[in-house]
């Protein structure tokens, strides 16, 4: 552990295992995450059912490796409970799910990695895949094309009783079958782009093209789109809206139709910036997706990942300036020059946010000063030069005062 981790970790005394009282960064909990699950049975059982199929029997397993009974239907279980083993859809994509977050591949045999290569250049030839990444989409090809070597009976029959709603027309969808020997008439293209799509694989304008076209859905989208960005306090130009609204709508489709998400839970996407920073934004915009999902009468599951992904595509587009800015005011005893010194301070440390400074001390959210009046309940006191306890108040204070800020504009009007 010592060379793993650069630090004791755990620690032998009288026989047991103890944890050292150490604050362990997130990389080094990921790394004993990784350690532990690529040496843990799981992994074991998970790549032979990759590779051969079916999970090995149990005689096979205490043979090679001595486990006992109770042992290897333990983890046979929980490990298929956990991959869906009996539905090829189901059982993909999360094996995929897992072997990309502990970062691990498998030792594929030729012929499949043949017929994966096939597939990768059909897909990026007619620009279905985003190209940034080979090594992930490669794997991911390989795994569909041995689940289908090995498992073919319950590949096709996964295939028939999964409900697509991705597809594409044209060649690409006869060359797919012809280079795997099937005959699906579109369904195996719809079923890669189905897997790729809960990954985010696929070019957008592919998925404009291979999503069903509802009225009555873009009537609702379009109408509530408007009225959302009117809401809000940014500038756009008529092709920049228009642009913004087909990203919006493009991401909500995406998250209605996409039911095997990799984030299952909204405290996968932490939205405490956005929450305490651009309180403003983050409201509006939650507000306006549950107005929208109830509309549409469809689930709500993973909004938070639906927020963030729609506010990410308002910063991509707009200048965010004017949303739930804050003005900070410099009066320091002394000259100017200690003023002056302490704006630098704060332009060097806090460039982000929408904080403004100034030197008029009536105009103002937040007061820093070193002799603090009554008239000023925002007023703080810093020393010269600030400390860390400074900064942390500060911070505090801003995130404070967006907040009250947001409650007063939104409780008048």
């Amino acid at each position: 552990f010592d060379t793993l981790f650069h630090i004791k970790v755990l620690k032998v005394l009288n026989g047991r295992i103890y944890v050292n009282r150490h604050t362990i960064t997130r990389a080094q909990m990921y790394r004993l995450s990784h350690f532990y699950f690529v040496t843990s049975p799981y992994k074991l059982l998970l790549e032979y059912r990759i590779l051969n199929g079916d999970t090995p029997r149990y005689n096979k397993i205490a043979t090679d490796y001595g486990w006992s009974s109770s042992l290897y239907f333990k983890y046979k279980r929980h490990l298929s409970s956990i991959i869906g083993a009996k539905n090829s859809y189901m059982f993909i994509h999360n094996a995929f799910f897992i072997s990309s977050h502990y970062q691990f591949t498998f030792n594929f045999p030729l012929s499949i990695q043949t017929l994966s290569q096939k597939i990768w250049d059909q897909l990026l030839a007619y620009g279905i895949v985003k190209s940034y990444d080979y090594t992930q989409l490669f794997n991911f090809l390989c795994l569909i094309v041995i689940e289908l070597n090995n498992n073919h009976d319950i590949f096709m029959q996964s295939l028939n009783n999964e409900k697509t709603y991705l597809h594409i027309t044209g060649e690409v969808n006869d060359i797919i079958d012809e280079i795997l020997n099937v005959t699906s008439h579109g369904k195996i293209m719809s079923f890669i782009l189905q897997l790729f799509h809960a990954f985010d694989f696929i070019n957008e304008n592919i998925l404009r093209l291979s999503f069903p076209s509802n009225n009555h859905t873009n009537a609702i989208l379009l109408s509530r789109t408007k009225n959302f960005l009117s809401s809000l306090p940014i500038l756009l130009t008529p092709s920049e809206e228009s642009s913004l609204i087909q990203n919006i709508n493009l991401e909500i489709v995406k998250h209605i139709h996409n039911h095997m998400q990799m984030f299952n839970t909204n405290s996968s996407v932490d939205l405490s910036y956005f929450r305490e920073v651009y309180p403003t934004l983050y409201h509006a915009t939650q507000k306006f997706i549950v107005s929208v999902i109830s509309a549409l009468k469809t689930k709500d599951q993973n909004i938070g990942t639906l927020v963030f992904k729609i506010i990410t595509r308002i910063f991509e587009v707009t200048n965010t300036d004017n949303i739930d800015p804050v003005t900070i005011s410099i009066n320091f005893s002394g000259s100017f020059l200690t003023d002056n010194m302490v704006l630098l301070l704060l332009k060097n440390h806090i460039n982000h946010a929408n904080v403004y400074f100034t030197n008029k001390t009536t105009l103002n959210d937040i007061l820093i000063t070193d002799a603090i009046t009554g008239s000023n309940n925002n007023g703080i006191i810093w020393k010269k030069p600030p400390t860390p306890k400074d900064w942390e108040v500060l911070g505090e204070l801003i995130v404070t005062t967006k907040k009250n800020k947001y409650l007063e504009t939104n409780y008048n009007a």
